[in-house]
């Protein structure tokens, strides 16, 4: 596709009139004539004197005006200056401004400030939440073989817990056992586990204990 500066070059070059003829009748600096058809909207004035000179110069080389003008608008934009600049252009300048330091230093401190509030989150959330309790045996149902069972499990830090009311010992990574003494039959083991701020987590196992 042709731009702007190219179609009207070409209806000069087509007719034979030199740039100061054009010059002549359109009152415009034979310079600006040249950058116009070169594409260079640098060296003009702001956009309502470019549209201006596009406009006359379309004119005295018999173009369609409002044709001509459409052209203009779409290869070429007005940054925020004033100044004429090609739409890709002006784009790729819109995204270094965007990533530019400043936006940068933004972004970091935002980034900073949510992560903070998740890990805050997060920590009062572990800090009011009751503890975490998991059983690794027996499993409830099964059916075992007394009259000594071994209970099993894992309880989230600083916490304690007790099976059928016993306190239970814990390692320094949750671990915990406890061996109960159980009868024949259906055996009820409950489990609590206390945490900060004396929160609880309960569970209860049922097992049938079978003579050996």
């Amino acid at each position: 596709m042709k731009t702007v500066g190219q179609l009207l070059k070409q209806a000069r070059e087509k007719q034979q009139k030199p740039l100061s003829v054009i010059a002549r009748e359109t009152k415009i600096s034979a310079r600006f004539l040249k950058a116009l058809e070169n594409n260079d909207f640098k060296v003009l004035p702001g956009e309502p004197f470019v549209k201006g000179f596009i406009k006359n110069y379309a004119k005295v080389v018999n173009l369609s005006p409002d044709k001509i003008l459409a052209i203009f608008r779409r290869d070429f934009t007005v940054d925020k200056k004033g100044k004429v600049l090609p739409k890709n252009l002006a784009k790729t300048i819109d995204e270094e401004n965007f990533f530019n330091p400043k936006i940068f230093k933004i972004l970091a401190i935002f980034l900073i400030t949510l992560l903070f509030s998740i890990y805050l989150g997060f920590q009062l959330k572990t800090f009011f939440a009751p503890p975490t309790l998991t059983i690794f045996k027996p499993e409830d149902g099964a059916e075992l073989k007394g009259p000594i069972i071994s209970v099993e499990g894992r309880v989230s830090a600083d916490s304690s817990v007790w099976v059928n009311n016993q306190l239970v010992e814990i390692d320094s990574i949750g671990l915990w056992r406890k061996k109960l003494p159980v009868l024949p039959g259906t055996n009820k083991i409950e489990i609590k586990a206390v945490g900060r701020r004396n929160k609880e987590t309960k569970k209860e196992l049922k097992v049938e204990v079978v003579d050996n």
